[in-house]
């Protein structure tokens, strides 16, 4: 059972040292781990020494035996500290390590070592005191290029916006490229190749059309949750996945066995005085900025014991306002962002009453809100000396207002569209010990993502252009459902396994596993499902004589639901991999790894797609029914006609 004493000893006078460095292994981890070698007084390794390592906040305790070299393993450890660290074997004195911190997803190598003055004077112990420069971002002991970020770091971190972003710029080799639309690029690469994990849990972009590469615009959890971050870019470890930009990791805080918590507000703002001019794409006069007012985001949290020792909870809930966004265009003579050359205000009221007079509702240029909301519910049981538990759930959700408009067109918020997301995801952990050389971890991971796009103002109804020349199309207002939010829905259903088993053999480290996971997608997508008209001025709108309408519907036979894509996809892997630790500044992490993408096997048939190209094609069902007819088969050709009827 869990061992629920704790001792520390302190002697002072005791000329003692630890070697702490770490051993990178790049890896989606939420664990630290710890090696080293025990040492007699006469730099001897002790064989068969028995290592306790304590967490001291939780008492959570972790136990090895050294081996013939005096050499120590211990994985699946709590991310941080302090640890206090302590070896007992035949011809030592007791050798205690205190205030020892662990970085995530590294194995840091305490040596514990006896001195020559505590073996002569028969001390009854010597105290090693960590060296505090392990905490440091960068440090000449580190291997490979990454940098971990402690909780203490991200306190003392600049971060005004409460992003993931500015957190990930600390590492030299990582940039925002957009700082708008939130991109972040490692070593030049392209943000679609990040991997963006909490608690192993994917964060990123799982459809891949969000411009900031994440499932949502705003933090995928709050960064007052987070325990500490890895930052790696050039990621040799082969129990990662799918991986080849920045691999930003980071894992959750946790209870101990005391009770803490924090209530917090922050508040930004717009205002000039604040936030200074700043001078628009393609042009060098500095304006005010108007994309939004003010944001605030507010928050708790609380964690402590359920059971000394064992048992231990930490929750938290946060809600966030991004206030007054607005339109991205405004008429000549109006006042805001983008003038729009040879539309007036006049124009854009006339189009405007003229819709309402049709029974349209072109709603006005009201300010939007973006609102985030964000829970997070995590328990962890130490079971036994042996065997450690995590379970987690989160939830973030999400309402996002997208304004329309262009340098060329100007709309009302009728146009404007919402994204309103829904993001949860359940997590469960094992780590055991099996022996002084074999351990595992077991993962198992649930998720569900929902994406509704729609109109943000006057419901559903056909997009109406209206252009104020006669003979061209821009400039123009655009009023109505924007063209792609007519039918736009994602839901996503994600299953994830991952089990490994490490084997501590002297100098090697072997590492073998394999993960599954399964997605279950549908992507709802029909532009112009209520139509789409454009005017040529606006005397052609107020006669209802349309240059050009657009009307798009499955074809005959086949239901809305039916042209939707609803379908599952798997991907399998499986690895080996082996680290030496040539010497104590040296270690060598070589491995294999092999991936099994299965989509599927039977899409839809579109027998009109896959007629010749450029040929007249018609496709008849069993009962004689039409299923599609083409002008030119095949792709890369127009088929437009004109609707009869």
């Amino acid at each position: 059972m869990m061992n629920k004493r704790f001792r520390v000893k302190v002697l002072s006078g005791v000329i003692a040292s630890v070697l702490a460095m770490s051993a990178v292994v790049y890896a989606q981890d939420t664990t630290s781990g710890v090696s080293g070698r025990v040492l007699d007084a006469k730099g001897a390794p002790v064989a068969g020494a028995k290592v306790k390592i304590v967490h001291v906040p939780s008492g959570t305790t972790s136990n090895a035996t050294t081996d013939a070299n005096g050499r120590f393993v211990a994985q699946g450890l709590r991310v941080g500290g302090p640890y206090h660290i302590e070896a007992q074997g035949t011809g030592i004195k007791e050798i205690d390590a205190d205030n020892v911190f662990l970085n995530l997803a590294e194995t840091s190598t305490v040596n514990l070592a006896e001195t020559a003055a505590g073996a002569e004077t028969r001390l009854e112990g010597v105290t090693v005191t960590a060296n505090a420069a392990q905490l440091a971002v960068f440090n000449a002991d580190n291997k490979g290029l990454s940098t971990n970020i402690s909780r203490t770091q991200l306190e003392a971190a600049v971060n005004a916006d409460s992003s993931f972003q500015n957190i990930a710029r600390i590492d030299p080799r990582i940039s925002i490229t957009d700082r708008d639309a939130g991109n972040i690029s490692a070593n030049g690469k392209n943000f679609r190749y990040n991997c963006i994990t909490v608690d192993q849990v994917n964060a990123g972009d799982p459809f891949g059309l969000e411009s900031n590469g994440l499932a949502s615009v705003g933090s995928p959890i709050s960064q007052e949750t987070i325990d500490s971050y890895q930052l790696a870019t050039s990621n040799f470890d082969v129990s990662t996945r799918g991986c080849v930009g920045a691999n930003v990791n980071a894992v959750t805080k946790s209870g101990t066995n005391d009770f803490h918590g924090e209530v917090y507000y922050k508040y930004r703002t717009a205002n000039e005085d604040f936030m200074g001019k700043i001078a628009p794409i393609g042009s060098t006069t500095e304006l005010p900025y108007t994309g939004w007012q003010r944001e605030w985001t507010a928050g708790f949290n609380v964690g402590g014991p359920i059971i000394k020792d064992t048992l231990f909870f930490f929750l938290s809930y946060e809600k966030s306002d991004r206030v007054g966004i607005g339109a991205v265009s405004t008429p000549s003579d109006g006042v805001g962002p983008q003038p729009v050359t040879g539309l007036t205000t006049a124009f854009f009221n006339a189009v405007n009453a003229q819709a309402s007079a049709y029974g349209l509702n072109p709603g006005d240029r009201t300010l939007a809100n973006l609102t985030d909301k964000r829970y997070l519910a995590k328990v962890d049981w130490n079971i036994n000396d042996r065997q450690r538990a995590v379970f987690r759930y989160s939830e973030t959700k999400e309402s996002q207002p997208v304004p329309t408009g262009s340098s060329t067109s100007v709309t009302p918020n009728s146009n404007w569209y919402f994204k309103n997301r829904d993001i949860k995801s359940y997590l469960g952990q094992l780590f055991s010990d099996w022996s002084d050389t074999f351990s595992t971890e077991a993962d198992i991971q649930y998720s569900h993502i929902t994406q509704a796009r729609g109109p943000l103002v006057g419901g559903y109804q056909p997009s109406v252009q209206v252009t104020v020349p006669t003979t061209s199309f821009t400039p123009s207002e655009t009023l109505g459902t924007e063209f792609s939010s007519q039918v736009n829905a994602i839901d996503i259903k994600s299953v994830y396994g991952y089990v490994a088993g490490t084997w501590h053999l002297g100098d090697h480290t072997v590492k073998v596993g394999v993960n599954g996971n399964q997605d279950k997608v549908f992507n709802a997508f029909l532009q112009a499902a209520v139509g789409s008209y454009t005017f040529q001025g606006l005397s052609n709108f107020q006669n209802k004589v349309w240059e050009e309408y657009v009307y798009k519907t499955p074809v005959p036979g086949l239901s809305l639901n039916q042209a939707m894509a609803n379908f599952k996809k798997q991907q399998y892997g499986v690895f080996l991999q082996d680290t030496w630790q040539a010497t104590d500044r040296l270690s060598l992490t070589y491995g294999l790894r092999y991936d099994v993408p299965e989509f599927p096997k039977d899409p839809t048939f579109n027998p009109c797609f896959a007629a010749a190209p450029g040929v007249p094609f018609t496709a008849a069902g069993a009962n004689g029914s039409t299923l599609c007819s083409v002008t030119k088969g095949g792709f890369g050709f127009a088929n437009n006609s004109t609707p009869s009827g």
